[in-house]
C-alpha cells in the first residue's frame, strides 16, 4: 500500500505499529499545513469579496448606512469599526 502511496518509510520508523505507524504515513502522504493552505487558496474567496457577504452576518444595523457600506466593501477610508465577539463551546447531546 505505501509503494502505491509513494510513501516511504524510514529504518527508525519500520518498527512502528498500529496509530504511531498511520500517523507517520499520513503526515508523509499527505502534510497537513500544505493541504490546509492549498485547500484555503483554491476554495475560499478573497477576504474583500467574502466581506460583501459576511457584512449581512456582523453588522446588525442598517446595511445601507455609514457604518455598513465601508465594512462591506473593507473601505480603508471608512469609519473604524470593531467587532468583539465571544466564542461559547457547546456540547451537543443525542
Amino acid at each position: 500500500m505505501l509503494q502505491k502511496l509513494g510513501v516511504t518509510v524510514k529504518n527508525d520508523e519500520k518498527d512502528l505499529i498500529g496509530k504511531p505507524l498511520m500517523k507517520r504515513v499520513m503526515l508523509t502522504w499527505v502534510p497537513a499545513a500544505t493541504s490546509l493552505l492549498e485547500m484555503m487558496i483554491f476554495h475560499l474567496c478573497s477576504p474583500s469579496t467574502d466581506q460583501r457577504y459576511s457584512v449581512k452576518n456582523l453588522y446588525v444595523g442598517p446595511l445601507d448606512d455609514q457604518y455598513a457600506k465601508p465594512i462591506g466593501n473593507c473601505d480603508p477610508e471608512g469609519l473604524l469599526t470593531l467587532c468583539v465577539s465571544k466564542m461559547i463551546p457547546c456540547i451537543r447531546q443525542g
